[in-house]
Protein backbone atom coordinates (compact mmCIF):
# COMPACT_ATOMS: atom_id res chain seq x y z
CA UNK A 1 0.00 0.00 0.00
CA UNK A 2 1.39 3.37 -1.03
CA UNK A 3 -0.05 6.67 0.16
CA UNK A 4 1.26 9.99 -1.10
CA UNK A 5 -0.95 12.80 0.24
CA UNK A 6 -0.65 16.56 0.03
CA UNK A 7 2.44 16.77 -2.20
CA UNK A 8 3.29 19.45 -4.73
CA UNK A 9 5.85 20.22 -7.42
CA UNK A 10 6.83 23.88 -7.48
CA UNK A 11 7.88 25.99 -10.48
CA UNK A 12 11.23 27.71 -10.01
CA UNK A 13 13.22 30.09 -12.16
CA UNK A 14 10.66 30.10 -14.93
CA UNK A 15 10.70 26.31 -15.26
CA UNK A 16 7.41 24.45 -15.17
CA UNK A 17 6.72 21.87 -12.49
CA UNK A 18 5.63 18.32 -13.25
CA UNK A 19 4.30 15.40 -11.27
CA UNK A 20 3.04 16.62 -7.92
CA UNK A 21 2.94 13.04 -6.63
CA UNK A 22 5.23 11.20 -9.06
CA UNK A 23 7.47 12.54 -11.85
CA UNK A 24 8.59 9.73 -14.17
CA UNK A 25 10.71 10.63 -17.19
CA UNK A 26 13.05 8.84 -19.58
CA UNK A 27 11.48 5.42 -20.23
CA UNK A 28 10.45 4.97 -16.60
CA UNK A 29 7.71 2.51 -15.63
CA UNK A 30 5.26 3.40 -12.86
CA UNK A 31 2.91 0.91 -11.23
CA UNK A 32 0.30 2.14 -8.74
CA UNK A 33 -1.88 -0.66 -7.38
CA UNK A 34 -3.13 -2.66 -4.36
CA UNK A 35 -5.19 0.19 -2.86
CA UNK A 36 -2.39 2.74 -3.28
CA UNK A 37 -3.47 6.37 -3.05
CA UNK A 38 -2.15 9.67 -4.39
CA UNK A 39 -4.20 12.49 -2.93
CA UNK A 40 -4.35 16.29 -2.93
CA UNK A 41 -1.14 16.74 -4.94
CA UNK A 42 -0.41 19.57 -7.38
CA UNK A 43 1.91 20.73 -10.17
CA UNK A 44 1.81 22.69 -13.40
CA UNK A 45 1.67 19.43 -15.40
CA UNK A 46 0.24 16.26 -13.88
CA UNK A 47 -0.96 17.07 -10.39
CA UNK A 48 -0.77 13.42 -9.41
CA UNK A 49 1.55 11.81 -11.98
CA UNK A 50 3.66 13.03 -14.90
CA UNK A 51 5.03 10.49 -17.39
CA UNK A 52 7.36 11.25 -20.30
CA UNK A 53 8.33 8.40 -22.65
CA UNK A 54 7.25 5.76 -20.14
CA UNK A 55 4.53 3.34 -19.06
CA UNK A 56 2.02 3.90 -16.24
CA UNK A 57 -0.21 1.27 -14.60
CA UNK A 58 -2.97 2.45 -12.25
CA UNK A 59 -4.84 -0.65 -11.12
CA UNK A 60 -6.17 -2.91 -8.37
CA UNK A 61 -8.29 -0.29 -6.57
CA UNK A 62 -5.58 2.38 -6.72
CA UNK A 63 -6.82 5.97 -6.39
CA UNK A 64 -5.77 9.41 -7.52
CA UNK A 65 -8.00 11.92 -5.76
CA UNK A 66 -8.22 15.65 -5.17
CA UNK A 67 -5.20 16.50 -7.33
CA UNK A 68 -4.84 19.66 -9.40
CA UNK A 69 -2.74 21.16 -12.19
CA UNK A 70 -2.86 23.55 -15.10
CA UNK A 71 -2.74 20.53 -17.41
CA UNK A 72 -3.86 17.04 -16.36
CA UNK A 73 -5.18 17.40 -12.83
CA UNK A 74 -4.57 13.74 -12.04
CA UNK A 75 -2.10 12.65 -14.72
CA UNK A 76 -0.21 13.88 -17.78
CA UNK A 77 1.26 11.40 -20.26
CA UNK A 78 3.52 12.47 -23.14
CA UNK A 79 4.94 9.91 -25.53
CA UNK A 80 3.73 7.34 -22.98
CA UNK A 81 1.34 4.41 -22.55
CA UNK A 82 -1.17 4.43 -19.70
CA UNK A 83 -3.35 1.59 -18.33
CA UNK A 84 -6.11 2.42 -15.82
CA UNK A 85 -8.00 -0.74 -14.86
CA UNK A 86 -9.20 -3.19 -12.22
CA UNK A 87 -11.56 -0.78 -10.41
CA UNK A 88 -8.96 1.99 -10.19
CA UNK A 89 -10.45 5.44 -9.58
CA UNK A 90 -9.68 9.07 -10.38
CA UNK A 91 -11.89 11.35 -8.35
CA UNK A 92 -12.22 15.11 -7.71
CA UNK A 93 -9.24 16.11 -9.83
CA UNK A 94 -9.12 19.46 -11.60
CA UNK A 95 -7.16 21.31 -14.26
CA UNK A 96 -7.36 25.02 -15.02
CA UNK A 97 -6.83 24.28 -18.72
CA UNK A 98 -6.90 20.74 -20.17
CA UNK A 99 -7.87 17.38 -18.72
CA UNK A 100 -9.41 17.49 -15.28
CA UNK A 101 -8.35 13.91 -14.59
CA UNK A 102 -6.02 13.09 -17.50
CA UNK A 103 -4.18 14.74 -20.36
CA UNK A 104 -2.61 12.39 -22.92
CA UNK A 105 -0.60 13.88 -25.78
CA UNK A 106 2.15 13.45 -28.36
CA UNK A 107 1.61 9.88 -29.59
CA UNK A 108 0.53 8.60 -26.17
CA UNK A 109 -1.93 5.74 -25.69
CA UNK A 110 -4.58 5.63 -22.96
CA UNK A 111 -6.46 2.42 -22.05
CA UNK A 112 -9.20 2.68 -19.43
CA UNK A 113 -11.08 -0.54 -18.58
CA UNK A 114 -11.81 -3.17 -15.99
CA UNK A 115 -14.57 -1.13 -14.33
CA UNK A 116 -12.31 1.86 -13.73
CA UNK A 117 -14.05 5.04 -12.59
CA UNK A 118 -13.41 8.69 -13.46
CA UNK A 119 -15.74 11.05 -11.65
CA UNK A 120 -16.26 14.58 -10.32
CA UNK A 121 -13.38 16.00 -12.38
CA UNK A 122 -13.31 19.45 -14.00
CA UNK A 123 -11.34 21.49 -16.55
CA UNK A 124 -11.77 24.19 -19.14
CA UNK A 125 -11.32 21.61 -21.91
CA UNK A 126 -12.03 17.94 -21.28
CA UNK A 127 -13.47 17.69 -17.79
CA UNK A 128 -12.41 14.06 -17.48
CA UNK A 129 -9.91 13.43 -20.28
CA UNK A 130 -8.15 15.64 -22.82
CA UNK A 131 -6.43 13.83 -25.72
CA UNK A 132 -4.24 15.46 -28.35
CA UNK A 133 -2.54 13.37 -31.02
CA UNK A 134 -3.27 10.28 -28.93
CA UNK A 135 -5.04 6.91 -29.09
CA UNK A 136 -7.71 6.39 -26.42
CA UNK A 137 -9.82 3.36 -25.54
CA UNK A 138 -12.57 3.10 -22.92
CA UNK A 139 -13.79 -0.48 -22.47
CA UNK A 140 -15.05 -3.21 -20.12
CA UNK A 141 -17.45 -1.32 -17.92
CA UNK A 142 -15.52 1.94 -17.55
CA UNK A 143 -17.60 4.68 -15.92
CA UNK A 144 -17.13 8.43 -16.41
CA UNK A 145 -19.56 10.31 -14.21
CA UNK A 146 -20.35 13.87 -13.11
CA UNK A 147 -17.44 15.50 -14.94
CA UNK A 148 -17.64 19.06 -16.29
CA UNK A 149 -15.85 21.45 -18.64
CA UNK A 150 -16.23 25.16 -19.23
CA UNK A 151 -15.82 25.09 -23.03
CA UNK A 152 -15.71 21.62 -24.65
CA UNK A 153 -16.06 17.98 -23.66
CA UNK A 154 -17.62 17.58 -20.23
CA UNK A 155 -16.23 14.05 -19.99
CA UNK A 156 -13.78 13.81 -22.90
CA UNK A 157 -12.26 16.19 -25.45
CA UNK A 158 -10.60 14.54 -28.44
CA UNK A 159 -8.36 17.09 -30.11
CA UNK A 160 -6.51 17.17 -33.42
CA UNK A 161 -4.96 13.87 -34.44
CA UNK A 162 -6.63 11.72 -31.79
CA UNK A 163 -8.58 8.49 -32.28
CA UNK A 164 -10.85 7.06 -29.61
CA UNK A 165 -13.17 4.12 -29.04
CA UNK A 166 -15.89 4.01 -26.39
CA UNK A 167 -17.07 0.40 -26.15
CA UNK A 168 -17.67 -2.66 -24.00
CA UNK A 169 -20.52 -1.36 -21.81
CA UNK A 170 -18.68 1.86 -20.98
CA UNK A 171 -21.08 4.22 -19.22
CA UNK A 172 -20.76 8.02 -19.46
CA UNK A 173 -23.36 9.93 -17.47
CA UNK A 174 -24.28 13.25 -15.83
CA UNK A 175 -21.55 15.29 -17.52
CA UNK A 176 -21.91 18.85 -18.83
CA UNK A 177 -20.29 21.91 -20.37
CA UNK A 178 -21.13 25.12 -18.55
CA UNK A 179 -19.99 27.88 -20.95
CA UNK A 180 -22.45 29.87 -23.02
CA UNK A 181 -20.74 28.61 -26.19
CA UNK A 182 -20.21 25.12 -24.79
CA UNK A 183 -19.92 22.11 -27.08
CA UNK A 184 -20.22 18.43 -26.27
CA UNK A 185 -21.78 17.86 -22.87
CA UNK A 186 -20.12 14.45 -22.66
CA UNK A 187 -17.69 14.27 -25.61
CA UNK A 188 -16.30 16.82 -28.06
CA UNK A 189 -14.60 15.58 -31.24
CA UNK A 190 -12.40 18.32 -32.73
CA UNK A 191 -10.27 17.23 -35.68
CA UNK A 192 -10.37 13.68 -34.31
CA UNK A 193 -12.13 10.34 -34.81
CA UNK A 194 -14.54 8.69 -32.36
CA UNK A 195 -16.34 5.33 -32.51
CA UNK A 196 -19.05 4.50 -29.96
CA UNK A 197 -20.09 0.83 -30.06
CA UNK A 198 -20.84 -2.47 -28.33
CA UNK A 199 -23.44 -1.44 -25.75
CA UNK A 200 -21.64 1.73 -24.69
CA UNK A 201 -23.99 4.35 -23.23
CA UNK A 202 -23.79 8.13 -23.05
CA UNK A 203 -26.66 9.66 -21.12
CA UNK A 204 -27.95 12.59 -19.06
CA UNK A 205 -25.50 15.17 -20.43
CA UNK A 206 -25.90 18.86 -21.27
CA UNK A 207 -24.30 21.63 -23.32
CA UNK A 208 -25.23 24.62 -25.45
CA UNK A 209 -24.67 22.56 -28.60
CA UNK A 210 -24.39 18.81 -28.72
CA UNK A 211 -25.94 17.79 -25.43
CA UNK A 212 -24.07 14.49 -25.43
CA UNK A 213 -21.62 14.67 -28.36
CA UNK A 214 -20.35 17.57 -30.50
CA UNK A 215 -18.43 16.99 -33.73
CA UNK A 216 -16.34 19.95 -34.88
CA UNK A 217 -14.20 20.75 -37.93
CA UNK A 218 -12.74 17.61 -39.54
CA UNK A 219 -14.17 15.44 -36.79
CA UNK A 220 -15.68 12.04 -37.57
CA UNK A 221 -18.22 10.19 -35.44
CA UNK A 222 -19.37 6.57 -35.87
CA UNK A 223 -22.09 5.08 -33.65
CA UNK A 224 -22.79 1.37 -34.05
CA UNK A 225 -23.38 -2.00 -32.43
CA UNK A 226 -26.23 -1.34 -29.96
CA UNK A 227 -24.62 1.82 -28.57
CA UNK A 228 -27.02 4.25 -26.87
CA UNK A 229 -26.97 8.07 -26.70
CA UNK A 230 -29.96 9.28 -24.73
CA UNK A 231 -31.67 11.59 -22.24
CA UNK A 232 -29.47 14.56 -23.05
CA UNK A 233 -30.23 18.18 -23.85
CA UNK A 234 -28.83 21.22 -25.62
CA UNK A 235 -29.81 24.78 -24.92
CA UNK A 236 -29.49 25.55 -28.64
CA UNK A 237 -28.80 22.77 -31.19
CA UNK A 238 -28.52 18.99 -31.13
CA UNK A 239 -30.02 17.60 -27.97
CA UNK A 240 -28.03 14.36 -28.29
CA UNK A 241 -25.54 15.03 -31.12
CA UNK A 242 -24.43 18.12 -33.00
CA UNK A 243 -22.15 18.25 -36.03
CA UNK A 244 -21.30 21.93 -36.30
CA UNK A 245 -18.85 22.09 -39.20
CA UNK A 246 -19.26 21.31 -42.88
CA UNK A 247 -16.24 19.00 -42.86
CA UNK A 248 -17.53 16.95 -39.92
CA UNK A 249 -19.28 13.62 -40.53
CA UNK A 250 -21.72 11.43 -38.62
CA UNK A 251 -22.38 7.76 -39.43
CA UNK A 252 -24.83 5.59 -37.50
CA UNK A 253 -25.34 1.90 -38.15
CA UNK A 254 -26.05 -1.46 -36.61
CA UNK A 255 -28.62 -1.29 -33.84
CA UNK A 256 -27.65 2.06 -32.34
CA UNK A 257 -30.26 4.11 -30.47
CA UNK A 258 -30.43 7.92 -30.21
CA UNK A 259 -33.35 8.80 -27.98
CA UNK A 260 -35.26 10.96 -25.51
CA UNK A 261 -33.30 14.16 -26.01
CA UNK A 262 -34.28 17.81 -26.44
CA UNK A 263 -32.95 21.04 -27.93
CA UNK A 264 -33.93 24.64 -27.43
CA UNK A 265 -33.72 25.41 -31.14
CA UNK A 266 -32.78 22.92 -33.87
CA UNK A 267 -32.43 19.13 -33.89
CA UNK A 268 -34.09 17.50 -30.92
CA UNK A 269 -31.77 14.50 -31.16
CA UNK A 270 -29.44 15.30 -34.10
CA UNK A 271 -28.19 18.55 -35.62
CA UNK A 272 -25.83 18.36 -38.59
CA UNK A 273 -24.02 20.83 -40.84
CA UNK A 274 -22.08 18.01 -42.50
CA UNK A 275 -22.79 14.64 -44.14
CA UNK A 276 -25.15 12.38 -42.19
CA UNK A 277 -25.60 8.66 -42.81
CA UNK A 278 -28.10 6.51 -40.91
CA UNK A 279 -28.35 2.85 -41.93
CA UNK A 280 -29.24 -0.50 -40.46
CA UNK A 281 -31.58 -0.90 -37.50
CA UNK A 282 -30.81 2.52 -36.06
CA UNK A 283 -33.61 4.03 -33.99
CA UNK A 284 -34.01 7.77 -33.37
CA UNK A 285 -36.96 8.28 -31.06
CA UNK A 286 -38.60 10.43 -28.42
CA UNK A 287 -36.88 13.64 -29.53
CA UNK A 288 -38.11 17.24 -29.18
CA UNK A 289 -36.92 20.49 -30.77
CA UNK A 290 -38.49 23.82 -29.94
CA UNK A 291 -38.15 25.07 -33.52
CA UNK A 292 -37.27 22.51 -36.20
CA UNK A 293 -36.22 18.89 -36.71
CA UNK A 294 -37.54 16.62 -33.98
CA UNK A 295 -35.41 13.60 -34.90
CA UNK A 296 -32.85 15.50 -36.97
CA UNK A 297 -32.18 18.89 -38.52
CA UNK A 298 -29.67 18.98 -41.37
CA UNK A 299 -28.57 22.13 -43.17
CA UNK A 300 -25.65 23.50 -45.16
CA UNK A 301 -23.40 26.25 -43.83
CA UNK A 302 -22.87 27.68 -47.31
CA UNK A 303 -23.79 27.16 -50.95
CA UNK A 304 -22.75 23.49 -51.07
CA UNK A 305 -25.46 20.92 -50.38
CA UNK A 306 -25.12 18.46 -47.51
CA UNK A 307 -25.49 14.75 -48.28
CA UNK A 308 -27.99 12.74 -46.21
CA UNK A 309 -28.54 8.98 -46.51
CA UNK A 310 -31.23 7.16 -44.52
CA UNK A 311 -31.17 3.49 -45.46
CA UNK A 312 -31.96 -0.09 -44.51
CA UNK A 313 -34.42 -0.25 -41.62
CA UNK A 314 -33.54 3.10 -40.00
CA UNK A 315 -36.42 4.42 -37.88
CA UNK A 316 -37.44 7.91 -36.71
CA UNK A 317 -40.45 7.91 -34.43
CA UNK A 318 -42.42 9.59 -31.65
CA UNK A 319 -40.71 12.97 -32.04
CA UNK A 320 -41.89 16.57 -32.23
CA UNK A 321 -40.94 20.08 -33.39
CA UNK A 322 -42.65 23.19 -34.66
CA UNK A 323 -41.33 22.44 -38.18
CA UNK A 324 -40.38 18.92 -39.26
CA UNK A 325 -41.49 16.60 -36.49
CA UNK A 326 -39.25 13.83 -37.84
CA UNK A 327 -36.65 15.29 -40.22
CA UNK A 328 -36.14 18.91 -41.21
CA UNK A 329 -33.90 19.20 -44.29
CA UNK A 330 -32.56 22.46 -45.70
CA UNK A 331 -30.02 22.70 -48.53
CA UNK A 332 -29.46 18.95 -48.70
CA UNK A 333 -29.27 16.10 -51.19
CA UNK A 334 -31.08 13.33 -49.33
CA UNK A 335 -32.14 9.75 -50.02
CA UNK A 336 -34.55 7.65 -47.98
CA UNK A 337 -34.30 4.12 -49.36
CA UNK A 338 -34.84 0.56 -48.21
CA UNK A 339 -37.40 -1.78 -46.73
CA UNK A 340 -37.97 -0.84 -43.14
CA UNK A 341 -37.07 2.86 -43.34
CA UNK A 342 -39.81 4.27 -41.11
CA UNK A 343 -40.84 7.78 -40.11
CA UNK A 344 -43.82 7.42 -37.83
CA UNK A 345 -45.89 9.06 -35.11
CA UNK A 346 -44.13 12.42 -35.34
CA UNK A 347 -45.84 15.78 -34.83
CA UNK A 348 -45.23 19.32 -36.11
CA UNK A 349 -47.07 22.40 -37.27
CA UNK A 350 -45.59 21.97 -40.75
CA UNK A 351 -44.28 18.63 -41.97
CA UNK A 352 -45.21 16.05 -39.39
CA UNK A 353 -42.87 13.45 -40.89
CA UNK A 354 -40.45 15.44 -43.07
CA UNK A 355 -40.05 19.13 -43.85
CA UNK A 356 -38.00 19.94 -46.97
CA UNK A 357 -36.91 23.45 -47.91
CA UNK A 358 -34.29 25.16 -50.05
CA UNK A 359 -32.26 28.12 -48.90
CA UNK A 360 -28.95 28.92 -50.61
CA UNK A 361 -27.96 25.49 -51.95
CA UNK A 362 -29.65 22.93 -54.24
CA UNK A 363 -32.12 20.76 -52.36
CA UNK A 364 -33.35 17.40 -53.63
CA UNK A 365 -34.93 14.60 -51.63
CA UNK A 366 -35.68 11.10 -52.96
CA UNK A 367 -38.04 8.79 -51.13
CA UNK A 368 -37.78 5.37 -52.76
CA UNK A 369 -38.12 1.63 -52.26
CA UNK A 370 -40.00 0.39 -49.23
CA UNK A 371 -39.79 3.56 -47.16
CA UNK A 372 -42.81 4.16 -44.95
CA UNK A 373 -44.09 7.53 -43.68
CA UNK A 374 -47.12 6.90 -41.53
CA UNK A 375 -49.26 8.11 -38.65
CA UNK A 376 -47.61 11.54 -38.56
CA UNK A 377 -49.50 14.72 -37.72
CA UNK A 378 -49.29 18.36 -38.84
CA UNK A 379 -51.44 20.88 -37.04
CA UNK A 380 -51.27 23.04 -40.19
CA UNK A 381 -49.97 21.37 -43.38
CA UNK A 382 -48.03 18.38 -44.64
CA UNK A 383 -48.94 15.54 -42.32
CA UNK A 384 -46.45 13.16 -43.93
CA UNK A 385 -44.23 15.46 -46.03
CA UNK A 386 -44.03 19.24 -46.45
CA UNK A 387 -42.07 20.80 -49.33
CA UNK A 388 -41.24 24.49 -49.70
CA UNK A 389 -39.08 26.96 -51.60
CA UNK A 390 -37.77 25.39 -54.82
CA UNK A 391 -37.00 22.04 -53.21
CA UNK A 392 -37.16 19.03 -55.53
CA UNK A 393 -39.05 16.06 -54.08
CA UNK A 394 -39.01 12.74 -55.90
CA UNK A 395 -41.14 9.88 -54.58
CA UNK A 396 -40.57 6.47 -56.20
CA UNK A 397 -42.50 3.74 -54.42
CA UNK A 398 -42.97 3.35 -50.70
CA UNK A 399 -45.88 4.11 -48.43
CA UNK A 400 -47.23 7.48 -47.29
CA UNK A 401 -50.19 6.37 -45.25
CA UNK A 402 -52.40 7.24 -42.29
CA UNK A 403 -51.05 10.77 -41.89
CA UNK A 404 -53.11 13.81 -40.84
CA UNK A 405 -52.98 17.55 -41.52
CA UNK A 406 -55.49 20.01 -40.16
CA UNK A 407 -55.34 22.26 -43.24
CA UNK A 408 -53.48 21.06 -46.35
CA UNK A 409 -51.96 17.80 -47.56
CA UNK A 410 -52.55 14.89 -45.25
CA UNK A 411 -49.92 12.83 -47.07
CA UNK A 412 -47.95 15.54 -48.92
CA UNK A 413 -48.17 19.32 -49.08
CA UNK A 414 -46.05 21.32 -51.53
CA UNK A 415 -46.29 25.06 -51.95
CA UNK A 416 -44.66 27.92 -53.79
CA UNK A 417 -41.70 26.80 -55.80
CA UNK A 418 -41.48 23.14 -54.76
CA UNK A 419 -41.18 20.57 -57.54
CA UNK A 420 -42.81 17.18 -56.89
CA UNK A 421 -42.23 14.07 -59.02
CA UNK A 422 -44.33 10.98 -58.37
CA UNK A 423 -42.74 8.12 -60.32
CA UNK A 424 -42.97 4.36 -60.43
CA UNK A 425 -40.20 2.26 -58.98
CA UNK A 426 -39.95 -0.60 -61.48
CA UNK A 427 -43.70 -0.89 -61.51
CA UNK A 428 -44.13 -0.24 -57.79
CA UNK A 429 -46.06 2.99 -57.38
CA UNK A 430 -46.20 5.00 -54.18
CA UNK A 431 -49.09 4.07 -51.94
CA UNK A 432 -50.97 7.18 -50.74
CA UNK A 433 -53.80 5.85 -48.62
CA UNK A 434 -55.85 6.66 -45.53
CA UNK A 435 -54.39 10.18 -45.24
CA UNK A 436 -56.69 12.93 -43.95
CA UNK A 437 -56.62 16.74 -44.30
CA UNK A 438 -58.96 19.70 -44.49
CA UNK A 439 -57.85 20.12 -48.12
CA UNK A 440 -56.10 17.45 -50.18
CA UNK A 441 -56.27 14.37 -48.04
CA UNK A 442 -53.58 12.60 -50.06
CA UNK A 443 -51.71 15.42 -51.84
CA UNK A 444 -52.03 19.20 -51.84
CA UNK A 445 -50.16 21.30 -54.44
CA UNK A 446 -50.32 25.05 -53.84
CA UNK A 447 -48.36 26.86 -56.51
CA UNK A 448 -45.93 23.94 -56.71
Amino acid sequence: RYDRPDCSAVSRGGHISAGGGIDAQGNAAVRIDDDASIANCSADYGGGVFSHSGVVFIQARARITGCGADFGGGLVAQWSTVYIRDTAMMDRCAASTNGGAIEVAFHSTLNVGGYALIRNCTAMYGGGVFARDAVVRFYEGTRIEACAAEEQGGAVLLYIGSTATIEGATYVADCFVSGIYGQGGAVSVNGANLTIRDHATITRSFSERGGAVAVLEYGNLVIEGAAVVSESSAAVDGGAIASIAEHATIKMRGEATIANSTSGRYGGCIYSNGPLEIRGKVTVAGCYAVETGGCAYVTSLGDTSVTVLVLDNATCQDSQANIGGGYSLNDVLATFDGMGVNIERCVATYGGGIRIARGSAPTAVRIVGGSTIRQNTATASGGGVSGFGHANISINGGFIVENYAALFGGGLDAFPGALVLLEDNHGDWTNFSRNIAGNGGGVSLRGA
